[in-house]
């Protein structure tokens, strides 16, 4: 995988190009604390059928954050391009009630036999740890995609720094205005999650320009597979 290098890391022959976002960047794939099953493997190219059949055993969930994901937002492209992909579904969008995300989860996962993937985006993300942590029998893995600082929505009695039973994956940015990337780490460490490094990304979403985010699509589907042989027999 190409990488990019910094302006001053480049030769001085080179003319110096206008920096790419952090979205059309590649994500620094080494996690900044490995969790229990290591490094990220590069991730392997969408499959042209959609990119499902390496976790076709697996329900996957997605799970916005306060206010619900736009029609811009990488949630909406990502079910778009992967309709049997389930999201969770409410009234009330716009109170962060913790009770509320988990009981759309459980509507959502629906048939309690299959095996199931939570994708959270900021307060869905800490509705997809909570969830986990109480019905890990239900949930297969996880994905934290900026993760909110518990605080600010005055939960941190029940978000916890208490590792999960389930593997897990982080993307933290190292501007995002609702957790700074030290506090990401913190969180990653204590959750037992791998840690990817997406750069200054803000907070992961439609107006940090994150529309499709087709490697951040990839890296999720890397973790899927490797979710799929424990799940098999």
């Amino acid at each position: 995988m190409k990488r990019y290098r910094p302006a001053h890391e480049r030769p001085e022959a080179e003319p110096v190009r206008p920096e790419r976002s952090a979205r059309d960047r590649p994500m620094i794939e080494r996690p900044a604390r490995a969790g229990p099953r290591g490094s990220l493997p590069p991730a392997p190219d969408t499959d042209p059928h959609g990119g499902d059949a390496g976790h076709a055993s697996l329900r996957v969930v997605l799970v916005p954050g306060i206010n619900d994901s736009g029609p811009e937002h990488w949630q909406t492209h990502w079910q778009a391009k992967l309709p049997a992909w389930r999201r969770i579904a409410q009234r009330n969008w716009q109170q962060p009630d913790l009770d509320g995300w988990q009981t759309a989860i459980r509507r959502a996962l629906d048939a309690p036999s299959t095996p199931s993937l939570l994708i959270g985006h900021s307060f869905g993300a800490l509705s997809s740890w909570y969830y986990a942590i109480r019905c890990p029998d239900r949930v297969a893995g996880v994905v934290l995609v900026a993760p909110a600082e518990p605080v600010r929505f005055e939960i941190e009695d029940r978000i916890l720094p208490v590792r999960l039973p389930v593997p897990s994956l982080m993307f933290a940015s190292h501007n995002d205005p609702l957790l700074t990337f030290a506090r990401a780490q913190y969180w990653a460490d204590a959750w037992g999650s791998e840690l990817v490094d997406v750069g200054e990304a803000g907070h992961i979403n439609a107006q940090s320009g994150f529309g499709a985010w087709p490697h951040g699509l990839q890296c999720v589907q890397e973790f899927a597979r490797r979710l799929t042989p424990m799940n098999a027999g």
